[in-house]
């Protein structure tokens, strides 16, 4: 059984709360690795999203002693993890630790968050190292990452940098940890609520921290705790046309909720640049042309015209479209029904989505 309880002088309570959708090989090593882990007051709670593949029942076959709690339906991440959590505060834990389940936890990474928590009491959401999954890990995010407003973007700590040099014993002051390993204070819960399930998926835990850090908690990232992440498993890559409506919609929706009016627009306007900057075709047509031939100049605009076209018409540029669409018609929540139809054969972007 996962989650054992003190046999001396009780440490702070854990609860990890693992989302799973339609991820049972996933899930299992995900559990695999935290049965591994050395911290020695915590429990596991399995969430699972109304899975069609058996998952409930496979992972109660292989772990009899997890309790899973079946939501019904795809809720999404935010929506999946609100009821884990609702599920766990009745243990009434000191804290709540959201696991993806494409992740394979280090068997001491619990400890290096509880022990950072402990020591940084002003704190309310804690993340470790996320590192991939290749023969020599790298970072992909060194426990969080903070807004830049000359980029208006959100800049990862330490992404795409090998894990030699890296900061160990630091506990550092980020904008919001990293969703996919996410440790949370329980008088968090208790003070700004649960995630916005508005969201559906992706910018819901930038935006929990961000409301934490209205109410007076900081965020921090614990690079001495390590967490593996199978990134392009679980996301099915970052530019799949799902994973690009979410952005583009959530990442509008989030910046009207917490950035200045100037800023929002500068983050419209790179939206709707990024858009334009795809549409380029590879090619110049126009400089093929002859200045002494209007048959050539017709040749070269009929290519440019047919290169736009394909262009406008591809899988990501349909899918930002509908995310800004939505975005100002104020569509939260779970993408249109046509896009999830339309998409969902080329790999969803997220287990959740």
């Amino acid at each position: 059984m996962i989650g054992v309880k003190p046999t001396g002088p009780a440490r702070p309570r854990v609860t990890i709360i693992v989302l799973n959708w339609n991820g049972v090989a996933d899930t299992r090593e995900c559990l695999t690795s935290l049965a591994q882990v050395s911290y020695d007051n915590f429990g596991v709670l399995v969430v699972d999203n109304g899975s069609s593949d058996g998952s409930e029942q496979i992972l109660k076959e292989a772990w009899p002693g997890i309790p899973i709690l079946q939501t019904g339906a795809n809720l999404g991440y935010a929506g999946g993890n609100n009821a884990g959590i609702r599920e766990a505060l009745r243990d009434f834990p000191d804290y709540v630790l959201l696991l993806n389940n494409d992740t394979v936890v280090a068997p001491d990474f619990l400890d290096a968050l509880v022990e950072a928590a402990e020591a940084n009491p002003a704190g309310g959401f804690f993340g470790p190292a996320i590192l991939s999954f290749d023969d020599e890990p790298r970072v992909l995010a060194l426990g969080g990452a903070n807004w830049d407003q000359d980029r208006c973007a959100f800049r990862n700590l330490g992404k795409n940098r090998p894990l030699q040099n890296q900061p160990l014993k630091t506990v550092l002051p980020v904008d919001y940890p990293t969703g996919c390993s996410l440790l949370v204070r329980r008088s968090v819960l208790d003070k700004i609520g649960l995630m916005d399930e508005r969201y559906f998926l992706t910018f819901e835990e930038s935006d929990w921290c961000f409301r934490g850090r209205e109410a007076g908690f900081l965020s921090f990232a614990v690079p001495a705790a390590r967490v593996q992440h199978k990134v392009s498993v679980s996301f099915g890559g970052g530019q799949s046309p799902l994973m690009r409506y979410f952005m583009t919609r959530n990442v509008l929706y989030w910046g009207r909720r917490h950035l200045s009016r100037r800023q929002r627009w500068r983050l419209l306007r790179k939206v709707v640049g990024r858009m334009l900057h795809e549409l380029r075709p590879t090619r110049s047509y126009t400089r093929m042309a002859r200045w002494d031939s209007p048959r050539s100049w017709w040749w070269a605009c009929s290519r440019l015209a047919g290169a736009l076209m394909r262009n406008w018409n591809t899988p990501g540029q349909h899918a930002m479209r509908c995310g800004v669409m939505d975005f100002l018609r104020g569509h939260t929540g779970d993408c249109p029904a046509h896009l999830r139809a339309r998409y969902v054969h080329r790999g969803t972007a997220h287990p959740e989505a």
